[in-house]
């Protein structure tokens, strides 16, 4: 059964919680590599639920993702990062802290859009073509599709 918003302060926080999500999409696409792509991952997930961590798949194993402090959470919800169908990546958050179902799946939907960044960088760097970078701030600058952040 869907959830309905049924009063102004519930309204207001949904309204937040989704200017939240597409400023953390927005980041992760402004992202300039593949490595910027993960922090900024990292760094919002935690903006989501607090406790959080980044773990990446080398040579078939974990591997905390750059900070000592991204270790493995007990009791953890877990999201693939997936490229080309594979997983790379692992974000992490304690279940407490996702709890809400909304944290869970703006962690969901940063985890698949990271991915498909990842993907679109892969491609573009395997076809030797430029990534289209400045496409949303030309649009964002000069108003086309009638939108500003």
């Amino acid at each position: 059964m869907a959830a309905y918003v049924t009063t102004n302060d519930e309204l207001g926080t949904a309204r937040h919680g989704i200017a939240e999500l597409a400023d953390a999409t927005h980041a992760i696409d402004d992202a300039g590599s593949l490595a910027e792509v993960l922090d900024t991952l990292i760094g919002c997930a935690r903006r989501q639920a607090g406790r959080a961590a980044l773990m990446v798949v080398r040579n078939g194993r974990l591997a905390p993702w750059r900070a000592p402090d991204s270790i493995a959470i007990p009791d953890a919800v877990t999201f693939p990062v997936n490229v080309g169908g594979r997983t790379v990546a692992l974000v992490s958050a304690a279940a407490a802290d996702v709890s809400a179902g909304d944290r869970s799946s703006a962690l969901d939907v940063l985890a698949c859009h990271a991915g498909r960044v990842l993907e679109s960088m892969t491609l573009h760097t395997a076809l030797g073509l430029v990534p289209p970078r400045s496409v949303r701030r030309t649009a964002i600058s000069g108003q086309v599709g009638g939108g500003s952040r």
